[in-house]
């Protein structure tokens, strides 16, 4: 799964920034629970933005996510593909994206006025990708 999050403009953002990013990621795959599928995926996010595994469990436990701070933040509106990307992924760790998440990451993309039709899009690629990474592991396994 290490593919989904190859590409990333934010990794040199300061810590409060990713903190923010993280918890809005946190917000919307929890919406409907946080699986531990979506919780590995989500260490595996956090690993490639250079977050330890202590601020991590932090911002799970916590699960203080501010809406104000989101819509303020000029990270996730320069990078809201990105974002939506990484709120996917996480969703569906467990392969089961509910309508809570959808749900969810539609609200926040509404937020920071986001196209709608560029994030259903986005949410499409992602499982679409992550339906492929599943059945392409299952054939190199035989």
């Amino acid at each position: 799964m290490s593919t989904i999050f190859a590409s990333y403009p934010i990794d040199n953002f300061s810590i409060e920034d990713k903190k923010i990013y993280l918890s809005a990621v946190i917000h919307a795959a929890s919406a409907d629970g946080f699986a531990e599928e979506e919780k590995l995926i989500f260490f595996e996010l956090c690993k490639q933005l250079g977050v330890s595994d202590d601020v991590a469990n932090l911002l799970i436990t916590e699960h203080n996510f501010d809406l104000e701070k989101f819509v303020g933040s000029e990270t996730l509106k320069i990078f809201a593909p990105y974002f939506i990307r990484d709120c996917v992924a996480v969703s569906y760790g467990d392969y089961d994206f509910a309508d809570e998440e959808r749900d969810a990451i539609m609200s926040l993309a509404d937020s920071i006025n986001y196209d709608q039709k560029l994030t259903t899009y986005i949410i499409n690629a992602v499982i679409n990708q992550m339906n492929a990474v599943r059945l392409w592991s299952k054939v190199m396994r035989g």
